[in-house]
């Protein structure tokens, strides 16, 4: 039965959420963009804290996000495999050289940490009309990046709202960006075992 209903509000209309949304903008292709009230951060998905704590880890161990680590790894592996076949031995071997050479020197920098931090908050706290309250989906998560990177203007608005997200959440934006997000994923985890903790005694 609980997995029917879950197959229900997976193709449920969006005008029957069981999270009120706010509209705040349409782009210009005709998607609209919504966002919750702070009253219901605690129900956002988990799996969205997670990945800002993937992401954390990434940056920190490999000062590069994790796209970027797999195709090192990945076109390191590759170039390896070549080498042990006998093909290009010398180019392959040099690139391999060349490839840690950049990797060992490759610092992920402050604009770009706080880059990938406003695109994983905006992901966050923003959605689609399509996308289900309180889920998490790297299709729509794409999709809503491609939206706003193709408006710089409404770009810098929405991640320059992170603000106001952060301050609703007592974040100190002036703080390390990796506490920051340490702090948001602390707090965030307490508010959804809050919600879940009331759902349970009124369920």
């Amino acid at each position: 039965m609980k997995l029917l209903n879950k197959i229900r509000n997976l193709f449920a209309k969006k005008d029957k959420r069981r999270i009120p949304l706010t509209h705040v903008h349409t782009f210009k292709t005709g998607e609209k963009l919504y966002t919750y009230s702070k009253e219901y951060y605690g129900s956002i998905a988990s799996r969205h804290y997670y990945a800002l704590n993937e992401a954390l880890n990434y940056i920190t161990m490999y000062g590069a996000d994790k796209k970027t680590v797999e195709k090192f790894f990945d076109t390191i592996l590759d170039k390896n495999k070549q080498v042990i076949s006998g093909i290009n031995i010398l180019d392959n071997a040099l690139s391999i050289n060349t490839l840690i050479e950049f990797q060992k020197s490759y610092i992920f920098g402050k604009t770009s940490l706080q880059l990938k931090y406003q695109e994983m908050l905006f992901c966050m706290f923003y959605l689609l009309e399509d996308e289900i309250e309180g889920g998490y989906s790297d299709v729509f998560n794409e999709k809503k990046l491609s939206l706003i990177n193709k408006d710089q203007e409404m770009r810098d608005v929405f991640f320059s709202s992170v603000q106001t997200i952060a301050k609703d959440l007592d974040i100190i934006l002036e703080q390390n960006t990796e506490q920051m997000i340490k702090d948001i994923v602390k707090l965030l985890e307490i508010q959804s075992q809050s919600i879940q903790s009331t759902l349970n005694v009124t369920g």
